[in-house]
């Protein structure tokens, strides 16, 4: 028997035999009932066991709106979908001063949720933020955070070292010092 699996927010969940080997995704979310009321369709998260495959990305809201969308896929054994309640929260974790999760504020991007958390660490390594859409895609910090995203700022690697520009222009302005004194000093004699 060839099984797929459908859990979260979903009619009836559970095991389902696929009845033909052309079924698509779309076909059986209409067998399972659709999705409840509750669902995020937009945090969907396909999976696909079949070669190693993992995650895959689709945009499941766009296959339940049109059957013909080249994401409402052909099924096959061991496949899985997972349709998450809503949840208007974004976590914010990693390098950040105070690791939180903050109510979704629309148009919000990721320096708002980092600012929430108490900004940036020490050791916070800006440049590589990222953010985990709540459908499983990773994104760059550029793109806005949807509901149930995480935020995720990385710290810097314990083999970079990071620049720390308040003792790089004290030691400047003191060689700059002695280097005046001994001209001066070297002008006098």
């Amino acid at each position: 028997q060839r099984n797929v699996v459908l859990s979260g927010e979903v009619r009836f969940p559970g095991r389902y035999t696929l009845t033909n080997r052309e079924e698509r995704l779309g076909d059986l979310i209409t067998r399972a009932g659709g999705v409840t009321d509750a669902a995020y369709v937009r945090g969907a998260q396909f999976f696909r066991t079949q070669g190693g495959l993992g995650r895959v990305g689709i945009d499941f809201e766009h296959v339940l709106s049109d059957p013909g969308f080249r994401d409402n896929v052909i099924l096959f054994a061991g496949d899985s979908l997972y349709v998450p309640e809503y949840q208007p929260t974004v976590k914010v974790e990693g390098a950040v001063n105070s690791p939180v999760t903050v109510a979704y504020r629309p148009g919000a991007g990721t320096g708002y949720y980092v600012d929430a958390a108490g900004g940036l660490a020490r050791r916070a390594d800006r440049r590589r933020t990222y953010v985990v859409q709540p459908n499983g895609a990773v994104t760059r910090a550029n793109r806005r955070p949807e509901p149930g995203a995480r935020v995720v700022v990385p710290p810097v690697p314990a083999d970079e070292q990071k620049t720390d520009w308040a003792a790089l222009v004290s030691s400047i302005a003191a060689v700059s010092t002695s280097v005046l004194t001994i001209i001066l000093v070297v002008q006098r004699l």
